[in-house]
């Protein structure tokens, strides 16, 4: 059996005033390593094979903070199919500005739908497929999930 954990990225200088970001460089907050703290402690319990991790600064920050808090020998594999939403033009927006534009691209729950893409952007069953896409390169390649 194969676990698969997700971490985020730690937090940046533009969440904590909730604008979107998209596949730019935006400055880390020194406090959120803190909220990581959990995290680590869960991932310490686990026997950690593999790290893989966007290619964003913001995600390579994240996995390097990780792999070192968990003295994880193994370099980090590094792809940009796990690259966040294209937000293309509410990039640096307030994300409110979405609900606003496109208030259909959400659910009942406010919610992006699965198959509504953002203007000139991705929707979130096209991170999906990139997603699915990698998983497919490395059944081919590296036979991990075979």
């Amino acid at each position: 059996m194969i676990n698969l954990y997700l971490v985020r990225h730690l937090k940046t200088e533009w969440n904590k005033y909730w604008l979107c970001q998209w596949w730019k460089w935006w400055k880390i907050l020194n406090d959120s390593y803190l909220s990581y703290e959990e995290v680590i402690e869960f991932l310490k319990k686990e026997e950690i094979d593999y790290i893989f991790s966007s290619d964003l600064s913001r995600a390579k920050i994240t996995s390097v903070y990780i792999k070192n808090q968990l003295w994880f020998k193994k370099n980090i594999n590094y792809s940009y199919f796990f690259r966040e939403i294209n937000f293309w033009i509410f990039e640096g927006q307030d994300c409110n500005l979405i609900k606003k534009v496109q208030p259909y691209i959400y659910d009942s729950n406010w919610f992006f739908k699965y198959n509504v893409k953002l203007k000139n952007g991705e929707s979130v069953n096209d991170l999906r497929e990139r997603v699915f896409k990698w998983l497919d390169l490395l059944k081919e390649k590296r036979g991990i999930f075979c």
